[in-house]
């Protein structure tokens, strides 16, 4: 049973409000013993009464306890008297993520909580990868959209009712893997840096994080080129050959940095982009709709198009090194762009 204070804040059907007064009732009890002797009862009137009549007669009969009053100062302006059972301290909330494999959380919180308590609770015990992600946003999406990003705000303050549908959208942070790299691969700058061993031909290293769902968008500046080396940019399938020439693969998307062309399994290399050089930075856009994704590219910032479309499953961000001292360093929060 819940128990309420004075001023306390609580939630009602009516909206949000102050307790003004909570009144409890009292058990009733009523007793059948007679009030009057019965012919040949002397004192006890229980006396000379049969067995099942004196139990009878014993018996108290108690009421159904009556439910707590609760007065209600509505935040509007106006007054309710409600059943305590109608008159809460929490909401419930429907939480849907658009990131890796989509979910919906479902869970209750004190209307006291704040925006920031909430993503706290999500980020501690609802979410996958959780130490992958940052920049979380939390979108109000019944009625107006509404972005709920003053993080002291608590939701009793921002009147969001009950079985709410909030979108909680994300941003992802990685890694190159060194699990998921050829062994000419050389890592380092808390492997956001690849490079490779000039001495060896093609050497594939993958991100740390598949994407399958969601819009994902990481730089990787070369940091060492020169115009006789290929360097490959793009995404490519868990199973890609680490040790083989990207367009041989089957399972790589990409782009050739040496002479601005697009490439990818059907062996084909296409005019696309901008040559590339040292110092400049290639910028990989990965976009899912209806479970299909497009993949384009930007050279220093600047668009050069969508390069694929409609591709299915799951990718990982990949980078192919080819002969020569060839070096690139990787931006994982690098800013969303606009176009």
């Amino acid at each position: 049973m819940q128990s309420f204070k004075e001023n306390e804040l609580v939630y009602t059907e009516y909206g949000y409000g102050k307790v003004v007064k909570s009144v409890p009732k009292d058990t009733e009890k009523t007793s059948s013993l007679p009030q009057e002797l019965p012919d040949g009862a002397e004192g006890d009137p229980t006396k000379n009464v049969g067995r099942e009549e004196r139990k009878e007669n014993t018996q108290v009969k108690e009421a159904e306890p009556l439910p707590n009053i609760v007065h209600v100062k509505l935040n509007w302006g106006g007054d309710v008297y409600l059943e305590e059972k109608y008159v809460s301290k929490k909401i419930k909330l429907s939480i849907k993520t658009f990131y890796g494999s989509r979910k919906k959380i479902n869970l209750e919180i004190d209307i006291s909580s704040t925006v920031q308590q909430l993503k706290d609770l999500l980020l501690a015990s609802h979410l996958d990868h959780a130490k992958t992600l940052y920049n979380l946003r939390l979108i109000y999406s019944m009625g107006t959209l509404q972005e709920l990003n003053v993080p002291n705000q608590t939701f009793e303050q921002l009147r969001i009712p009950n079985n709410s549908n909030i979108t909680l959208l994300v941003q992802t942070s990685w890694t190159w893997d060194t699990n998921l790299k050829a062994a000419g691969i050389k890592l380092q700058n808390n492997n956001l840096t690849a490079g490779k061993n000039p001495e060896v031909d093609y050497q594939t290293v993958l991100g740390s994080l598949m994407f399958s769902a969601g819009r994902h968008y990481w730089e990787v500046k070369i940091d060492n080129f020169n115009d006789e080396e290929d360097l490959f940019i793009g995404v490519a399938r868990k199973e890609v050959n680490l040790n083989a020439r990207p367009i041989d693969t089957n399972l790589f998307w990409g782009y050739l940095c040496l002479c601005g062309k697009k490439f990818g399994p059907d062996g084909i290399y296409t005019d696309y982009g901008y040559q590339a050089k040292k110092g400049d930075t290639i910028g990989v856009l990965l976009e899912y709709k209806s479970g299909l994704a497009s993949l384009s590219f930007y050279r220093n910032a600047t668009r050069c198009g969508v390069a694929f479309t409609n591709l299915p499953g799951s990718f990982y961000p990949a980078v192919c090194m080819n002969y020569g001292d060839v070096q690139v360093t990787l931006d994982p929060k690098a800013p969303m762009p606009i176009s």
